[in-house]
């Protein structure tokens, strides 16, 4: 779709946030620099009372708003589980998520769900 991507991650934990940017640079800057590739941004906010929604709802329409030509995708992830009652525990964020975005997300912030398999 596009080389301009940025991760986003909400934490509730100041401490998490040199962990997670450690791992990025490992696993993520360092192989797309390696192939020549344009390498993520990563973005990290801290919320509060585990706000999850709000800042990623924030960022996505700010981006909007600073990029008036293009269009924003946000890609939620969903696990994809092997029962019905395993994806109704594991997926409600998603689901609320998409839900937020289409009551008060900016026109041009599409919502794509994809699913995400874990492996052992």
């Amino acid at each position: 779709m596009s080389d301009d991507i940025t991760a986003v991650h909400v934490s509730t934990d100041k401490d998490d946030k040199a962990r997670l940017e450690n791992l990025w640079t490992e696993k993520v800057y360092k192989p797309a620099k390696a192939r020549k590739r344009k390498a993520p941004r990563l973005e990290i906010f801290h919320s509060t009372y585990r706000k999850i929604y709000e800042p990623i709802l924030d960022f996505a329409n700010k981006t909007a708003q600073e990029k008036p030509d293009r269009i924003v995708a946000l890609l939620i992830p969903e696990l994809a589980e092997p029962h019905w009652w395993e994806y109704l525990l594991h997926n409600l964020h998603g689901a609320r998520l998409k839900t937020l975005f289409y009551l008060k997300g900016n026109e041009r912030v599409i919502v794509i769900r994809v699913p995400w398999h874990l492996r052992d």
